[in-house]
């Protein structure tokens, strides 16, 4: 079951206006410059690759290197029931279950999103599950092993009466 929704962005020629986008894209920031950072996956060499994407172009990272792709090259992630939360609210025992899997190897290992701070603005990248993230930006892979923000389901709570 498909619990993650993604938008196929398919040619400026076919899309006049902004209306067509999802409405409720999920994004980890906002650059400088006021434009947000749209959390995006792509297919490379057999792997779907979690990372972000701004102003039209996606940014990825595959073993150590930077790939950047053309948005028709990506997809974009949309939902009501995802956000980032701090890895404190979050268990990485049991990833699975909470934790959005944006992607994977080609060995099927499953890839997550987690975001992290660079130049004082939150981008994100593929968290691994050994916690590794990894977030192209400027030419270079940057990684931290203990990134601040998860991209999780957003499950409502359930209370119990008695």
């Amino acid at each position: 079951m498909e619990l993650t929704n993604w938008f196929t962005f398919d040619g400026f020629q076919k899309y006049k206006t902004k209306s067509v986008f999802p409405k409720n894209l999920v994004h980890g920031g906002l650059e400088v410059d006021g434009h947000p950072i749209y959390v995006a996956r792509t297919n490379h060499e057999g792997n779907v690759l979690p990372g972000y994407s701004y102003k039209g172009v996606g940014y990825f990272v595959f073993e150590k290197d930077v790939v950047v792709k053309p948005l028709e090259k990506c997809d974009l992630l949309y939902g009501d029931n995802i956000k980032f939360k701090s890895r404190h609210e979050v268990s990485f025992f049991h990833p699975h279950t909470t934790f959005v899997q944006a992607g994977h190897t080609v060995l099927r290992e499953p890839l997550f999103v987690g975001s992290f701070s660079i130049n004082g603005i939150f981008y994100c990248g593929q968290l691994m599950r050994n916690g590794v993230c990894a977030i192209a930006y400027d030419g270079l892979v940057y990684l931290n092993d203990t990134p601040p923000y998860i991209l999780t389901f957003n499950w409502p709570t359930t209370t119990i009466i008695k």
